[in-house]
């Protein structure tokens, strides 16, 4: 489990950004019996697909280096739980968006956030399912009521 949390660092260039997260393990029914097998589930984000996929294909090297070096009686299995296409806000829609904050608030009190945020939310479907243009925004606020919004 050590080397995939190296992956990251070893298979992602500084510029790029990429998570791997080890959410669950399960493996066995008791401390004194060695499992028949173990179930790994990782959560993998990027924004670029490029990144993803090399990361998707680290992790499939290093599970079946470590089965082979463990002696494993079989291969390991690779299931995807799903996947999300990364969020991005169309600039026009953006725009519009934000015209009607930015008015009463104004200019300055409505801050765009650089994209793409590394997130994990499903969103990106909402874009790409409906073709249409889509926004996904955050508002908060901070003493001198400084309103945020991406």
């Amino acid at each position: 489990m050590m080397r995939l949390q190296a992956v990251v660092a070893r298979e992602v260039g500084a510029s790029q950004a990429a998570v791997v997260t080890m959410g669950s393990i399960h493996a066995g029914t008791k401390e004194n019996i060695i499992p028949d097998e173990a179930e790994l589930q990782l959560s993998i984000r990027s924004v670029d697909p490029v990144v993803r996929d090399r990361v998707l294909a680290a992790v499939r090297r290093i599970v079946r280096a470590e089965a082979v070096a463990s002696g494993a009686p079989k291969k390991p299995e690779f299931t995807s739980l799903g996947a999300f296409p990364v969020t991005v806000n169309d600039a026009d829609a953006t725009a519009a968006t934000i015209d009607g904050p930015r008015r009463a608030l104004g200019e300055e009190a409505v801050l765009v956030l650089p994209q793409p945020i590394n997130g994990s939310e499903d969103f990106g479907l909402c874009g790409t399912a409906l073709g249409a243009p889509s926004v996904l925004g955050r508002t908060g606020a901070a003493r001198g009521g400084t309103h945020l919004a991406r």
